[in-house]
């Protein structure tokens, strides 16, 4: 039988991640049947006969790919069986995959699929990832994980045998570990720290030598116990999430049990630690985001922005919140993602916006108008966040009377040039 594993290219991620549940399938059907990945947008569409599609829906923007790609391979092969499952079919998006392609969409986590070692030789990355327990019981308002995983956390019974330590760095994704039971997070951190140690795993050699946390600690649950069980894990990136400003304080209390373990770099930045900060949701404005991000670098935490989707956005990125303007939200992203704005060009949001405006022009050449600085001066007023705005306008002043006279100068060395070439040519 000839089966498409399909997935959709089309998320914009820079490094997309091979679908873990392809994979699992991968590893129950690659010994009876021929198998072909199929990444929409980026291998080449599947020829010759086909006798099943399965798809999987990562995002709810992921559907209307999956819908057209099914469709089209339909046309040329009518009877082909399709399932279509994954973390984004529930509500509306299932309703929409039912009614566009005539089937039952798979809803929800599926336990049993869990269970499936994933076939580490279909993962293209150099990188595999292993849920160890499902379920989260915060259930905060923007998250979709309690209503697709449950609020009960549900411990997977084997994962030890899911880690191969076969590629270089294993992805920990459970959604709340910190939730699980204690003698489960024990197991779960002896195991990864004797993987740092370098010894041999039970399913043969290791390549294993980082551990990134994907789905974070849990900064409520945080404490001295915890952080002390984790600390001795080789990890590349541990992540946390501050959502919201009205949590600053407990934030800063709990957070301190795990920088305690952790050392600042040269330029007093905790490196393996990144905050996730969820932005857009409604009820939410630049100002508190653009103070929480400003909180975070004081501590010496890096942000990570991520914009608040609705679960049935069809379009990527394509929703923004009515508190917030499109160029706002991508621009605030942009600053902060951006480790070189972040940490090493600029000092605040106000003057990477300054400089950002200043450069808009499309000649090099041309002089700021002083039109174009009244309007960088608006933003910047309205945008700040700290109370050095007039000492950092001082230097936004400057840096515009500087690339004013760089103008001059280079109007003036091209017009001798032009004369001399004139003179030569003659």
């Amino acid at each position: 039988m000839n089966i498409v594993l399909m997935s959709s290219g089309h998320n914009r991620l820079k490094k997309s991640r091979t679908s873990l549940d392809l994979a699992r399938f991968s590893t129950l059907l690659k010994k009876d049947h021929h198998l072909t990945h199929y990444i929409i947008g980026k291998t080449p569409e599947p020829t010759g006969r086909i006798d099943r599609i399965i798809a999987s829906c990562t995002f709810s923007w992921d559907a209307p790919h999956i819908i057209a790609a099914v469709n089209s391979l339909r046309r040329k092969n009518p009877n082909v069986d399709v399932q279509v499952g994954g973390v984004a079919v529930h509500g509306e998006i299932a309703r929409l995959l039912a009614s566009e392609l005539a089937i039952i969409p798979q809803q929800g986590i599926n336990d049993e699929l869990d269970r499936i070692i994933p076939d580490l030789d279909f993962i293209t990355e150099d990188a595999e990832y292993i849920f160890t327990a499902r379920g989260c019981p915060v259930g905060c308002p923007p998250c979709d994980v309690a209503r697709l995983e449950g609020r009960q956390v549900r411990v997977i019974e084997n994962w030890r045998d899911q880690i191969s330590g076969r590629k270089s760095v294993l992805h920990l994704m459970d959604n709340n570990v910190l939730a699980s039971p204690w003698e489960h997070q024990v197991d779960v951190a002896t195991e990864l720290t004797r993987l740092a140690d370098g010894k041999a795993t039970a399913t043969g050699s290791r390549k294993l030598r980082k551990v990134v946390l994907d789905g974070g600690f849990d900064w409520r649950r945080i404490n001295e116990e915890n952080m002390a069980l984790y600390k001795d894990i080789n990890w590349a990136i541990i992540h946390v999430a501050f959502d919201n400003v009205r949590y600053e304080q407990g934030f800063k209390n709990n957070i301190g049990h795990l920088l305690k373990y952790h050392e600042k770099s040269s330029r007093g930045v905790y490196e393996k630690i990144v905050a996730y900060v969820l932005y857009g949701f409604p009820g939410d404005t630049i100002e508190d985001t653009l103070y929480r991000t400003m909180m975070l670098r004081d501590m010496g935490l890096s942000p990570y922005l991520m914009r608040y989707m609705p679960p049935a956005v069809l379009k990527y990125k394509d929703y923004f919140a009515p508190t917030w303007r499109r160029n706002e939200a991508i621009d605030l992203a942009r600053f902060a993602n951006d480790r070189r704005t972040y940490w090493k060009c600029e000092r605040d949001f106000g003057r990477y916006m300054g400089r950002k405006a200043d450069g808009r022009s499309a000649s090099r050449f041309a002089e700021v108008a002083a039109d174009d600085f009244a309007a960088f001066e608006m933003a910047f007023r309205r945008l700040d966040y700290d109370k050095g705005f007039e000492a950092n306008l001082r230097i936004l002043r400057e840096d515009v009377e500087r690339r004013r006279q760089n103008i001059s100068v280079w109007e003036t060395t091209a017009k001798a040039k032009l004369e001399q070439l004139t003179l030569f040519a003659g």
